[in-house]
């Protein structure tokens, strides 16, 4: 054989090793041609089987006894050997760590929210006012990256072992995964001060807090760094330790990484406290926050733990739990969840391995798995059958939505037209007959309820799941999808029957009911009148057709000879 084949050999034979090495694309764009600085490279040299590191130094130390301890041990624990390698973990000398592939992807629709190519920042969800401070008077943009140790990437690597088809029943933790989150924000040192000094990392993103699309190389700052750990002694809590360290430029440490100060560290999800059970003295048994930064930054549900960061109506453990496949459930209630309804989130603790959902495959706590998975297999749906399957969708949503209002004029010019009518009883008597009158209001009501129930009986099971949620507010709390998918039938199907007048009366008692759950919502929820006025204004219109009847024109009247309502003069 020449040398030249020789070279060439090798040189092909590194590059099939190369290509097979990554498998994941590191990130969503690529930089700009006079672009010369760090870019990001994901970590995906999986650990082939479980490492048993024996270096755990947290399980020295009892979290319920020495929280704050705790949470130090294992911030440490991640710094060390990242800080020196800036955090390009694949060159840790210490220990390798590794990142969850699909995190740079995201729907096009959406904007682009994927992997920025400096840091792998993804981002998270923005800051509302005064969230950060009293100063912040807008919202900010927070960004963030995870990272795992060799235990959870060897997880990692079982479930994207084939890369065209993840399986989920492979994530299941060992003890010993350790995972870390660095969450950067843009505020600036102006309105948190406390900020000064923090380690800032350059970063690709959107140029203001409402563009998803246009971006640009701007610094953040760290904020936020969170710690997972799967522990044997939370086995008969979540089986996780969750903690979470703020930034304090007070903090005497001249190393700014070490200015991160504990802020809570939970284990469980105290099941069904409230906020309202604090007020009255309940305390959290399976919380704890940090005295120094209780008055400081406002934390979880009902005070559980939970970073400035992140949405105060969840906590660390009711957020992470709801890592399944598929993703049935939101990681935290509404803004105007009722307290029932908030406590779909906090009636019991999952279980590592336990999903949160009825039917839904349990990604252990981790949420990085589970958006993971998801952006995959919202590309792969893209891509195979690509706007195709939902042209039919468009089409019927484009003619109700520009039809519908000159067909029913028409109809309605039509039926005044040929409609004989004196002057007196243009005064006094109606102009249609009553059975006219009721088939018009049939029509108009029915079509407008299957214009909603559409769009909640094709959202699919994660829609239903958040609908059957409002159940909470009657002391319902088992089987939300099942609720919701009810109550999306009850519009979409209860529409079509009042439409065509078929079984009326038992169709009108349903959704007489299914308006007094969404009356119901509006009273828990705290609403004025004004909100709640459409779901009571259409609570009497559906009890006066139930006394009423589907009238002449209805298919109730013809298949079942419903004797005719007569009216007398």
């Amino acid at each position: 054989m020449s040398f030249y084949r020789i070279i060439f050999s090798i040189t092909l034979f590194l590059a099939m090793q190369n290509a097979f090495a990554q498998k994941f694309q590191s990130s969503l764009e690529h930089p700009s041609g006079n672009y010369s600085g760090k870019i990001f490279e994901i970590s995906q040299d999986y650990p082939k089987n479980v490492v048993a590191e024996t270096n755990q130094p947290w399980m020295k130390i009892d979290f319920r006894k020495e929280p704050l301890k705790y949470v130090e041990t294992v911030y440490e624990y991640i710094l060390e050997g990242n800080i020196e390698c800036d955090w390009v973990i694949q060159h840790n000398k210490v220990r390798h760590w590794y990142h969850v592939p699909w995190m740079e992807w995201n729907d096009p629709k959406d904007g682009i929210l994927g992997r920025e190519f400096i840091n792998g920042l993804t981002r998270e969800r923005d800051s509302k006012p005064y969230e950060l401070s009293p100063a912040q008077t807008d919202f900010k943009q927070n960004w963030a990256i995870g990272i795992y140790n060799a235990a959870g990437g060897f997880v990692i690597g079982q479930v994207w072992h084939d890369t065209n088809n993840p399986d989920v029943t492979k994530a299941k933790f060992p003890f010993g995964t350790v995972c870390g989150k660095l969450l950067f924000t843009e505020a600036d040192t102006i309105s948190e001060p406390y900020l000064k000094g923090s380690p800032i990392w350059m970063a690709n993103i959107h140029v203001n807090v409402n563009e998803k699309t246009k971006k640009t190389i701007k610094p953040l700052q760290l904020l936020q760094f969170d710690i997972a750990v799967r522990d044997p002694r939370a086995n008969d809590e979540a089986g996780w330790v969750f903690g979470t360290l703020i930034y304090d430029s007070a903090s005497p440490s001249s190393d700014p990484w070490h200015r991160m100060i504990p802020a809570g560290l939970m284990w469980g999800n105290d099941n069904n406290i409230t906020p309202a059970d604090i007020k009255n003295g309940s305390t959290l048994k399976q919380s704890f926050i940090n005295p120094f930064f209780k008055d400081k930054f406002k934390f979880g549900w009902a005070g559980r733990v939970n970073g400035p960061v992140d949405n105060p109506q969840s906590s660390c453990i009711s957020c992470h739990s709801t890592a399944q496949y598929p993703m049935l459930s939101n990681q935290a209630p509404d803004d105007k969840a009722t307290v029932a309804e908030s406590l779909h989130w906090f009636r019991k603790t999952i279980k590592s391995g336990e999903s949160f959902t009825n039917g839904a495959v349990s990604l252990d706590y981790s949420m990085q798995l589970a958006k993971g998975i998801e952006r995959f297999y919202m590309y792969k749906a893209l891509i195979t059958a690509g706007e195709s399957n939902n042209k039919w969708k468009n089409k019927m949503l484009r003619f109700i939505d520009g039809g519908y209002i000159y067909i029913m004029l028409l109809v309605f010019i039509f039926l005044f037209l040929i409609t004989k009518y004196s002057n007196e009883k243009f005064r006094s008597q109606p102009f249609l007959s009553i059975d006219t009158i009721i088939l018009l209001l049939r029509i108009g009501i029915g079509i407008m309820f299957m214009v909603h129930g559409f769009a909640k009986i094709s959202g699919g099971p994660s829609h239903w799941v958040k609908l059957g949620q409002t159940m909470a507010n009657t002391a319902i709390y088992f089987y939300p999808e099942f609720w919701g998918f009810l109550a999306s039938f009850a519009e979409f199907f209860g529409g079509f029957l009042l439409l065509s007048g078929l079984f009326f009366r038992p169709v009108m008692l349903m959704l007489c009911i299914h308006i007094t759950i969404a009356c119901l919502k509006h009273y828990k929820s705290g609403d004025t009148i004004e909100a709640a006025s459409h779901a009571i204004e259409m609570w009497f219109v559906f009890l006066c057709l139930l006394f009423i009847g589907p009238g002449k024109y209805s298919l109730d009247n013809k298949f079942f000879n419903k004797p005719k309502i007569i009216f007398r003069k």
